[in-house]
């Protein structure tokens, strides 16, 4: 959903009409044309153009007859556009015009590097701790801005990966609530799966990870998106036949993959 900037309304023909230089370019679906509280000065209709360089001007909506004193909603068709032009016949009123759709992806992707450059302090360090609980991870990660493209933060999210030691990768695990148990909203999305298991799995899932952490000293790590709580606990038993070393090796595989999801979905990068 975009509000849009940098609008301007004009006079022309008998109508008036208003351009919206939206935030990002992306793919319009829908308008709102709120006339709440215009009753007797509301608009008779609309129509609507859309342009990438407010130049060319591709009609979308011809004339949509508009309801006094409501929420009213104009399908478009899912077109990518970066403004939007909406004429108001023959005359009226609004209270507000929302455009309703979806950023493109690329467009999203710079403007969340731009935001991520900029972060200072204690908003940098908590921005990269959601996608890995590693404090060496995280301070190298902020060291090594500016990033130029979403792709390159996924690249040296491996690179740093590749520095870390036993502590490190301990510290990582740590940041993850046990399979099963509830966590933060990303954990909680990730472990969908349990959300639904019975009670003899959850239970069973409760066991494993005690013997798990009792044998190994660290909680179990699996890369739990898409995965069914059985699936889950079936891993978790045959990786309890391991030596602690190659469970480490295990648990960060999986919390690389973990980091690099999270880290995909923060970048606004299509997600694997």
């Amino acid at each position: 959903m975009w509000d849009g900037w940098e609008t301007k309304r004009r006079r022309d023909d008998g109508h008036d009409w208003v351009v919206v230089r939206l935030g990002m370019r992306g793919t319009v679906d829908r308008l709102l044309i709120d006339t709440s509280h215009f009753k007797g000065n509301a608009p008779g209709w609309v129509s609507a153009e859309l342009s990438d360089d407010e130049k060319t001007w591709t009609t979308v909506v011809d004339r949509e007859p508009i309801d006094p004193d409501k929420m009213n909603f104009v399908a478009v068709g899912r077109i990518a556009a970066s403004y939007v032009r909406l004429s108001i016949h023959p005359d009226g009123g609004m209270a507000r015009l929302r455009i309703l759709g979806i950023p493109d992806r690329t467009a999203a992707g710079a403007r969340r590097i731009e935001y991520l450059n900029s972060l200072f302090g204690q908003a940098a360090v908590r921005f990269f701790y959601s996608a890995c609980a590693s404090p060496a991870w995280v301070d190298d990660m902020i060291a090594r801005r500016p990033f130029t493209t979403p792709a390159a933060v996924l690249d040296e999210a491996e690179i740093v990966f590749d520095s870390l030691n036993e502590t490190d990768w301990l510290d990582a695990f740590a940041g993850h609530p046990r399979i099963g148990e509830h966590g933060d909203e990303t954990s909680n999305s990730e472990q969908s799966g349990a959300a639904s298991a019975s009670r003899e799995t959850i239970r069973d899932l409760i066991e494993v990870n005690r013997e798990y952490e009792d044998k190994f000293g660290f909680t179990y790590i699996v890369y739990a998106t898409g995965k069914t709580a059985d699936e889950m606990l079936t891993i978790a038993r045959a990786r309890l036949d391991n030596d602690r070393e190659t469970e480490i090796v295990n648990a960060a595989r999986e919390q690389r993959s973990i980091t690099a999801t999270r880290l995909r979905r923060m970048m606004c990068l299509e997600e694997r």
